[in-house]
């Protein structure tokens, strides 16, 4: 079975701004993993997306979840063909490590699937709609606020999480 990233301190941090930032809106939520954001945001609203590349993460979306939410296999937004008001992305972020994993790799210097992600994401958005991103700070918070201005968006912080080898950030970006 392929890796399925299970909640942690990142997912809770988006998790506690859902209630502010999803009623009523349409919600892609890219890279589903465990489903816990997805599932929080049906609480919410009738019109959420899961997606997620991972085939065995899909499949417990599925069960989760039922009819309640459109659950697509898809590479970043291959085969996403709508827009969103909402975007939410818990990304693979961790830099190479000899300790990582599909679910938590987000390539040799953390940032490589967040800069792909931004490229694409703004043909996604409606007319003032949100993503909320959170990262690490061993990710590099400087590379990664770099990636947001020149993909177009303006970035603020909506929470940081001090752990103990790392900082959390969650961002809300707009264009």
């Amino acid at each position: 079975m392929e890796d399925i990233y299970e909640p942690d301190e990142d997912s809770y941090l988006i998790l506690n701004f859902l209630p502010l930032y999803a009623p009523g809106k349409r919600i892609l939520d890219m890279g589903t993993g465990s489903g816990i954001l997805a599932l929080e945001c049906l609480r919410f609203s009738n019109d959420v997306v899961a997606a997620d590349i991972n085939p065995s993460a899909l499949q417990i979306a599925k069960k989760k979840f039922g009819t309640r939410a459109l659950v697509i296999e898809s590479d970043l937004f291959s085969r996403i063909q709508r827009k969103f008001d909402l975007i939410l992305f818990n990304p693979p972020y961790l830099p190479n490590a000899p300790y990582g994993s599909k679910a938590t790799d987000g390539g040799k210097r953390g940032s490589e699937l967040i800069a792909k992600f931004l490229k694409q994401a703004g043909s996604h958005l409606d007319p003032g709609g949100i993503i909320l991103l959170v990262f690490s700070s061993l990710t590099k918070k400087r590379e990664v606020d770099r990636l947001i201005t020149e993909n177009g968006f303006k970035s603020k912080t909506l929470a940081e999480k001090h752990l103990f080898y790392e900082t959390l950030y969650l961002y809300e970006l707009k264009k």
